[in-house]
């Protein structure tokens, strides 16, 4: 269905409740759309971009948007969400408060068990790093982290970890905190190299220190 839609040109289709498939003619020679989200909230019409096609499937789209139809319901306003969010990232000084905002923005409304992220963050990375100003984040720190995991005998949760702390960077660098400390974070984080996880339980996997 969405290959013909495509194929005939521009594209702006309901598939349903809302939730609209759009795509310019540009877009759709190339076999690209975009999945929005139409409601209203009070007396006006508003949008809510929830991705791209082909990279978000429909069955996604149709649930992503059944979530945020729900929290429509309950009063908020999704197409202004993110500039909130955006808000709250411009007021994550340390590590604790910008995991908290990645947690919220990129893992509680899509993951269905959120709470196993939420977890390994308290478990590992506030207690070690989580009161550091961001901008003082160090390769020892993360170092640190890690190799507090791997020693624990769960190296592939420092993997976990180490894949966290780097997209914690991404929305560090999409939102509001400044581009120097985003790109630090970004360096400081994927500059360290854990071992495979096969090497790890081969009592090798030991994240090794990288000077900057």
């Amino acid at each position: 269905m969405l290959k013909s839609w495509l194929s005939a040109g521009p594209v702006d289709r309901s598939v349903g409740d809302g939730l609209m498939f759009v795509a310019s003619e540009a877009s759709a020679r190339v076999g690209k759309a975009s999945w929005i989200l139409r409601y209203r909230f009070g007396s006006r019409q508003k949008e809510k971009v929830l991705g791209r096609h082909p990279e978000i499937t429909l069955r996604t789209a149709r649930e992503l948007a059944l979530r945020y139809r729900a929290q429509i319901q309950q009063g908020v306003d999704v197409a202004v969400q993110k500039r909130l969010e955006k808000l709250r990232i411009s007021d994550a000084h340390n590590v604790e408060s910008l995991a908290r905002a990645w947690y919220e923005r990129d893992i509680a409304p899509k993951y269905k068990r959120p709470e196993v992220v939420e977890h390994t963050i308290r478990r590992h990375i506030k207690p070690v790093i989580g009161k550091l100003p961001v901008e003082v984040v160090r390769p020892v720190h993360i170092d640190e982290v890690l190799t507090r995991i791997v020693a624990g005998g769960a190296p592939t949760v420092a993997n976990d970890v180490r894949r966290y702390l780097l997209r914690m960077t991404v929305i560090a660098a999409d939102l509001t905190l400044t581009a120097d400390i985003s790109k630090h974070l970004r360096r400081t984080t994927a500059s360290l190299a854990l071992d495979t996880v096969a090497q790890a339980r081969a009592g090798w996997a030991v994240p090794r220190r990288v000077r900057l």
